[in-house]
């Protein structure tokens, strides 16, 4: 979708990004298996869970992806 930004962590590690044009693989090798924590960012990502900052915290990065949990 347009404005969304995905990228795939591993170990704090960015192995993937991608938008709408497509992704781009930041690590040599892991085209064909990536398995790591897909994350989200965009302006239609929310950007808060309603007054439960602890719970905000612990879903979202410090820079601001939220993270949706495993992909393989």
């Amino acid at each position: 979708m347009p404005r969304v930004f995905v990228r795939i962590v591993d170990k704090g590690e960015i192995l993937v990004e991608g938008n709408q044009f497509g992704p781009t693989f930041l690590k040599k090798g892991k085209e064909e298996q990536c398995i790591g924590e897909l994350q989200v960012r965009g302006n239609n990502v929310f950007r808060e869970y309603w007054q439960k900052p602890e719970v905000t915290r612990a879903e979202f990065t410090d820079d601001g992806w939220f993270k949706t949990g495993l992909f393989s």
